[in-house]
């Protein structure tokens, strides 16, 4: 899917309310180099997408987890949780997913997203990514 041609509605529903929760491998790179993942073309790719969606909130500040894997950009009544070291980095053994899966879940309910989460948690705020290939792969 090109993205590019959908990033109005992606705003909007953002804006709307709507959580978008992205890893890089959801962003079309591979998350051991950060390359593009075979079959990813287009005009624009996700990468792009999500650095105009944030851009186009004029949002430059994030939340960040404790373990600052897992960031959040609000935009609107919505926001884009992006974050690193996704599912794919387990090596597909299932204790390893089940360990993954654990940390993903304590690091939303940190930043006051999802189901248990604390919304009354005040999550560290940084500034938003300039360059979110950089941040995924660790670069920051």
């Amino acid at each position: 899917m090109d993205w590019g041609k959908r990033k109005r509605t992606l705003l909007q529903a953002i804006k709307s309310g709507e959580l978008f929760i992205l890893g890089i491998e959801d962003l079309g790179r591979n998350h051991l180099d950060g390359l593009l993942q075979p079959g990813e073309r287009g005009d624009f790719n996700q990468l792009d997408v999500l650095q105009h969606l944030t851009r186009e909130a004029r949002n430059d500040q994030a939340c960040i987890d404790a373990q600052r894997n897992i960031m959040l950009v609000k935009i609107g009544k919505g926001g884009i949780v992006v974050y690193r070291n996704g599912p794919d980095s387990t090596n597909g053994k299932p204790a390893d997913f089940a360990a993954w899966h654990q940390r993903f879940l304590a690091g939303l309910k940190e930043l006051g997203v999802g189901p248990g989460a604390d919304r009354d948690r005040r999550p560290e705020i940084v500034p938003a990514p300039g360059n979110w290939l950089s941040w995924l792969m660790g670069e920051d």
